[in-house]
């Protein structure tokens, strides 16, 4: 069977190409898809509990105790996943690395800070996620959850200048509602 050779006219290859582009960015969403929407739920749960938590007890003890959540939290998703879930196609990998990277940056940001009170370092961390999810919604062209992490970057200096006192439990309430919330949405429509 002969193969066609001939150069594509300028059309055809900008046709292509766009083709292409598609096809990497829906490979990309279905493959961090299955993983994040489950992770968004408790991730959403988690903000609700331990920003909640840190309003209450604030203190060291309750930073500990929402961290050990946290992991808890985090490894949930992955023990639940279905096999098909888990396909590992370089993407993933990758995206995995990053919230790594993002989380160092979030405790190293919190250091950078020092001193301060408890209440403005988990303000910090939580705006810190925003941007990383407001970064990976624009990379991935998902715009919910670029929105999100709009919102939760925005939602971070309000409460902080407008609700100090208060700040922790509106903001954990909203974003991990928020979080949570979409994390649902997705589950539903298999996003």
């Amino acid at each position: 069977m002969a193969q066609d050779r001939r150069t594509p006219s300028a059309e055809e290859a900008a046709t292509l190409l766009a083709a292409a582009r598609e096809a990497r960015q829906r490979s990309r969403r279905a493959a961090v898809g299955a993983a994040l929407r489950a992770s968004l739920v408790f991730w959403g749960l988690d903000w609700m509990a331990g920003y909640t938590l840190v309003q209450f007890w604030p203190g060291w003890p309750a930073l500990v105790l929402w961290g050990v959540a946290s992991l808890g939290l985090y490894a949930l998703p992955r023990l639940r996943a279905a096999p098909a879930e888990l396909v590992v196609s370089g993407w993933e990998t990758r995206f995995q690395r990053s919230w790594w990277v993002i989380l160092g940056g979030s405790v190293a940001c919190a250091i950078v800070v020092t001193p301060a009170t408890i209440a403005t370092y988990v303000l910090l961390l939580g705006a810190v996620w925003g941007i990383a999810y407001a970064l990976y919604g624009v990379i991935a062209d998902d715009r919910e959850i670029a929105a999100l992490g709009g919102v939760i970057i925005a939602l971070a200096a309000v409460t902080r200048l407008v609700a100090p006192a208060g700040a922790l439990v509106i903001f954990g309430l909203v974003a991990g509602g928020g979080t949570a919330l979409l994390g649902l949405l997705r589950l539903r429509r298999g996003l």
